[in-house]
């Protein structure tokens, strides 16, 4: 055998057919940063720990597979790992885009049902304002200082790193939905498109 085959065996991995299998798989990168956003940085180690807390916290308030955890938040760390939690427990996560104001954000949040609303202290005014069009009441979270929303019932993001750190019991397949991303809704309302692990 070749130096070469035997090499190519030697690097072979398990091929991934989710973001929860990819996760994991990656660990073993360790230490080796991730992301680095603005100051912080995510290792591919801290990452699919801290994705078990992010994941089991929302188990814990009844979240199940296939319901949806809508964000409104600016690049960071912590959405990161808000998305690989979702793929861990086969949560639907729904970036929202930063740039939706009142009618297209109620439209977009009602639509995607979310039971957990993570939203950007600095992006908290354009919530406040489209509240009273909302016709769900998700579980809502800020990053940043909870007092920047109004009216209602908001907790620290802080709450969500409260899970247990083993990775949740939950079957997810390539198949199962993984995100919805929401076109621009320059002729129209803005419309979610659905994609799985395999998308």
């Amino acid at each position: 055998m070749s130096d070469k085959k035997l090499q190519k065996i030697l690097d072979y991995e398990p091929e991934a057919l989710t973001l929860r299998d990819l996760v994991r798989l990656r660990s073993s990168n360790g230490s080796k940063p991730l992301y680095i956003i603005r100051d912080e940085v995510l290792t591919y180690a801290d990452a699919d720990v801290r994705s078990n807390e992010v994941a089991n916290k929302p188990l814990e308030l009844g979240v199940q597979k296939g319901d949806v955890v809508a964000t409104l938040m600016y690049n960071s760390v912590f959405q990161a790992l808000v998305w690989f939690g979702c793929a861990k427990i086969g949560a639907v996560y729904a970036p929202l885009n930063v740039s939706l104001r009142k009618d297209d954000l109620a439209y977009s949040l009602n639509d995607t049902d979310a039971k957990i609303f993570i939203i950007d202290e600095e992006l908290a005014p354009a919530y406040n304002v489209c509240q009273e069009n909302l016709n769900i009441s998700p579980q809502l979270y800020v990053y940043g200082a909870v007092s920047a929303i109004t009216s209602g019932n908001a907790h620290p993001h802080d709450d969500l790193y409260s899970g247990n750190s083993a990775l949740p019991d939950v079957q997810v397949n390539p198949n199962d939905p993984l995100t919805i991303t929401y076109t621009g809704g320059s002729t129209s309302m803005p419309k979610g498109v659905l994609a799985t692990n395999l998308s």
